[in-house]
């Protein structure tokens, strides 16, 4: 195993480590607010339009793959009656829509959260289907 860490990895360790996981998951929903233009309330409440929902996914992306916490852990701590098969199926979504869909908005809106986080964007890659 590669003990070696390259600087710019050891940094963002470093900074993840010292912020406590509240703390990371609010700046994980401020990232998401400022891109998206859905209030923090929207998004942490119950309203159901597209926009809110599609947010909260968005969210539980970055906490779920950067963060390592589990389904369950996410909907407890977002609260709201947020269980772990919401969350798990918030995750599918965004997986099909980023791997599937033509919604040619939402990666270009999850790179720049994941560069207003300062992190590594873990995107599934789109499938392309051939025409016969």
């Amino acid at each position: 195993m590669c003990s070696y860490i390259p600087p710019a990895v050891s940094v963002l360790l470093t900074n993840m480590k010292t912020k406590t996981k509240q703390e990371q998951i609010n700046e994980i929903v401020k990232a998401v607010a400022k891109v998206t233009g859905v209030s923090e309330q929207t998004m942490l409440g119950r309203l159901r339009t597209d926009e809110a929902v599609e947010a909260r996914w968005i969210c539980w992306h970055y906490i779920h793959t950067h963060m390592g916490l589990q389904c369950a852990v996410i909907g407890r701590r977002w609260g709201k009656g947020v269980n772990h098969a919401t969350v798990i199926h918030g995750l599918k979504q965004i997986a099909y829509k980023l791997m599937y869909a033509r919604d040619w908005n939402l990666r270009p809106m999850m790179e720049d959260v994941a560069e207003v986080l300062k992190i590594e964007p873990k995107l599934p890659k789109a499938q392309v289907r051939e025409v016969a």
